[in-house]
C-alpha cells in the first residue's frame, strides 16, 4: 500500500493550501483567524497524504485565491498620475486606487492550471508504474 493519490486528495491539500494562503494574505484582520486552522489544516492533510502528488493542490488553491482577488478587484480605477482627481458636475464624490485585477488574474489562471495538470500528469506517470 503506498501513499495516498488521487483528486480527493488533491482537493484536500486544494482547501488547505488556499486557506493557509488566504490567511497570510489577509494579515491582522482576518487572517489571524484564520491562520490556526489552515495550519490544522494542513497538518492533518499531510499526515494521510504524505508529501506525493497531491500536494500540488496547493499550487492550485493559492490560484484560487488570486482568482478571487481578481474578482473582487474587477472594478479597479486607476488614480490619476498627478494624484488630482477631479469631481465631474453632477457628481458629490470620486474614488480611485485599488488593486490592478491583471496580475491577480494572470497569476491566478497559470497557478491553477499549473496545478491540475502537474497533479494529472504525476498521478498518470504513478498509475504506470
Amino acid at each position: 500500500m503506498g501513499q495516498p493519490r488521487g483528486w480527493r486528495w488533491f482537493a484536500a491539500w486544494f482547501c488547505a493550501g488556499g486557506l493557509l494562503f488566504f490567511a497570510f494574505l489577509s494579515g491582522f484582520s482576518i487572517g489571524l483567524f484564520l491562520l490556526p486552522l489552515a495550519v490544522v489544516g494542513c497538518i492533518l492533510v499531510a499526515r494521510a497524504t504524505g508529501l506525493g502528488p497531491p500536494i500540488l493542490g496547493v499550487v492550485s488553491g493559492t490560484g484560487f485565491v488570486c482568482l478571487g482577488i481578481a474578482l473582487a478587484n474587477r472594478s479597479y480605477d486607476p488614480c490619476p498620475p498627478s494624484g488630482q482627481v477631479t469631481i465631474q458636475p453632477g457628481e458629490t464624490s470620486t474614488s480611485c486606487g485599488g488593486l490592478d485585477p491583471l496580475p491577480w488574474l494572470s497569476a491566478g489562471v497559470v497557478l491553477l492550471a499549473a496545478g491540475v495538470v502537474a497533479h494529472a500528469l504525476a498521478d498518470r506517470s504513478r498509475s504506470n508504474i
